[in-house]
């Protein structure tokens, strides 16, 4: 991916170079037709490497994590190998099951489910974040949450793990899986009560399925680190990394993401989804964030139409709010679930 940030500055030059030695050549509508052809083909391309390299399962997605702005961005399996005796211990005294749904559009979806005391019928969904898979970085919030009284469902979102696609659906496609999920919960327990628990993409995610029609056994929203629209963290992303503008660039991303994974990135917004919730939701973000940025918090909290709470933990970057300070993280998940 470095690669392309030299790539990209050389054509930037190379276009309107080969247009005037054209044009001295072959005069100036042949300059004009070299510089449009050009600088077409090499939006299109633009558009089709951002759909490449952030939505196509098929990319090595480090190189995010890798650029310079997101240095101080938290890596999960490290922080579960400072616990891992914890969890090791944990894990042992548990008994982990695979679960398995056909989506909406014909894929098969896994998750791992970690059942609690048979007389409990509190459930917890834990869905993961961009290119993570649920059993491995998702491990340590299930834990917190099983010792709490919840039976967990860990999926592996599609385009990630165990379960099919081959793009990643930014929460949008995933939001209807989050839904036959709970109808798959509901199936096995008609008591059951969930919370729907997500960090970064899987806080978008579980965001976006609340502005659907949901089960009354839906009883709340924890959202950790969420963005206000698939779009929007595109564009600051691609604005940090490659110095690019909004226009052209992300509208034809956008057009290669719907030929190729059947929506619009403008489509995948939090903050329209919000709006229509009725759902009580808590917001969690990071101070430092420096990945989604804080200011979507504020954003989401104004847009909200359901009830809502939240929490900006200062010193925080992504992924870092359950660690800088984890103590007042759950109690104040804790807190808000004993309201509702």
């Amino acid at each position: 991916m470095k690669a392309h940030r030299v790539i990209i500055p050389v054509v930037a030059v190379a276009v309107p170079f080969v247009s005037l030695i054209t044009g001295a050549f072959y005069g100036p509508a042949a300059a004009i037709a070299v510089f449009a052809g050009s600088s077409a083909a090499v939006i299109l391309y633009m558009g089709w490497l951002l759909y490449y390299k952030a939505v196509s399962r098929n990319s090595d997605k480090s190189y995010l994590i890798s650029a310079p702005h997101n240095s101080g961005v938290v890596n999960l399996p490290r922080d579960n190998a400072l616990r891992r005796d914890e969890l090791v211990h944990w894990q042992r005294r548990v008994t982990a099951e695979d679960a398995a749904i056909r989506s909406f559009d014909g894929l098969d979806l896994h998750a791992v489910v970690i059942r609690n005391n048979p007389d409990i019928s509190r459930w917890v969904v834990i869905c993961h974040g961009y290119a993570y898979i649920g059993k491995e970085h998702m491990v340590f919030v299930a834990q917190t949450f099983h010792e709490m009284g919840y039976n967990v469902l860990m999926p592996d979102a599609r385009g990630h793990g165990q379960s099919g696609g081959g793009y990643i659906g930014m929460g949008w496609h995933d939001r209807l899986d989050v839904i036959r999920w709970v109808d798959e919960i509901i199936g096995w327990d008609g008591s059951a009560e969930i919370v729907l628990y997500g960090i970064s993409m899987g806080a978008a995610t579980v965001v976006m399925a609340s502005g659907e029609p949901l089960k009354p056994a839906v009883k709340a929203i924890v959202a950790d680190s969420g963005y206000t629209s698939a779009v929007d963290v595109f564009a600051y992303q691609m604005k940090m990394i490659y110095k690019l503008s909004f226009f052209p660039f992300m509208k034809v991303s956008s057009f290669v993401t719907r030929l190729l994974a059947g929506f619009w990135l403008g489509e995948a917004s939090t903050v329209r989804q919000i709006a229509k919730s009725a759902t009580p939701t808590l917001l969690i973000h990071g101070g430092e964030d420096t990945f989604i940025p804080p200011y979507m918090l504020d954003e989401l909290y104004n847009a909200a139409g359901c009830p809502i709470q939240r929490m900006l933990i200062e010193g925080a970057n992504h992924g870092q709010t359950l660690i800088v300070d984890r103590a007042r993280y759950w109690q104040a998940i804790r807190n808000f679930l004993k309201g509702i």
